[in-house]
């Protein structure tokens, strides 16, 4: 007479599954290996560039502020091929923020933006899709910039419930394009929607 054999839930039974034997654990030495604590910076740092972050905020507003000291207040990491992709000095970019309403749905209030220095003399060079950022008479701003048929300069904002001014000097003072917005961090490099400048 023929035993039965165990049941797999048996006692010395067998499944069809058997487990494969546990490999030793092995430890990477590759130099990839991500985020070490304490050191700073990503283990792999060639991937990335440090962008000076600067005290300073571009009213998103009418009134601007009073601020532009380049107070620089840390850094933040940005892949360099992001940054190179953009085909401009990486060490004249900057990171700043907005303060106000008036520029959004692409800047939000707070937010912060890579300002690239890049000061404008050649009003032919100014295009009405991109955002620049604007000493006003002493008082930095951030906006589209356009020319009304009547050839006023006018500050557009995004935002249809700010309205249009006139870019004139005022008691004297000068009005300058210091640099412009390539991220937001919407890209902007190509300038913002049609649709956001038309009016």
């Amino acid at each position: 007479m023929r035993l039965r054999e165990p049941m797999p839930w048996e006692a010395g039974g067998k499944t069809t599954f058997e487990p494969s034997p546990l490999h030793a654990l092995r430890i990477s030495t590759d130099v990839d290996v991500g985020h070490v604590p304490h050191a700073g910076y990503s283990a792999n740092d060639q991937e990335f560039t440090p962008i000076p972050e600067l005290d300073v905020r571009l009213a998103a507003g009418r009134l601007g502020i009073e601020n532009y000291h380049e107070t620089e207040i840390g850094e933040l990491l940005l892949r360099r091929s992001f940054l190179q992709s953009f085909g401009l000095p990486v060490d004249r970019m900057r990171i700043v923020y907005a303060d106000g309403d008036s520029m959004e749905p692409v800047i939000r209030h707070c937010g912060p933006m890579l300002f690239y220095e890049d000061a404008i003399t050649d009003l032919n060079q100014i295009h009405p899709r991109t955002i620049y950022a604007i000493n006003h008479g002493g008082k930095m701003i951030v906006k589209c910039v356009v020319r009304h048929r009547d050839g006023t300069w006018l500050a557009r904002s995004l935002n249809p419930a700010h309205a249009d001014f006139p870019l004139h000097e005022q008691d004297g003072r000068e009005i300058r394009i210091v640099g412009r917005i390539l991220w937001s961090p919407y890209d902007l490099r190509n300038g913002v929607d049609q649709r956001l400048v038309a009016r």
